[in-house]
């Protein structure tokens, strides 16, 4: 395997580091039953729901267009409410997300 020539400025990685910290980031549960598939779905079903919604996520933007709708007395917004409705299709009919469709 061929090695790429690197070196690392250690005022440049302080810098970043400065950056990542100071912003308010939290961690996505990624077993959220609202967004993504359980835990028990065969891997290939699960790979296909999420490169057709991260397909469908890069390339939906009408200007600057907000889309916020309640689902089941809970608000989404923007990319929360397109991963809700793609679960909500997935629990209808996951093969809906199949190359094929």
């Amino acid at each position: 395997m061929a090695r790429i020539p690197a070196t690392l400025s250690l005022d440049r990685v302080i810098e970043v580091a400065n950056t990542l910290s100071s912003l308010d980031l939290h961690s996505s549960d990624v077993f959220d039953p609202r967004f993504y598939p359980p835990k028990n779905v065969d891997v290939e079903t699960t790979y296909n729901y999420f490169l057709a919604m991260v397909a469908i996520d890069h390339r939906t933007n009408i200007d600057d267009k907000q889309f916020t709708r309640r689902i089941d007395g809970e608000e989404f917004t923007g990319s929360d409410l397109l991963w809700r409705l793609g679960m909500e299709m997935f629990n209808r009919d996951s093969a809906f997300f199949s190359p094929t469709n």
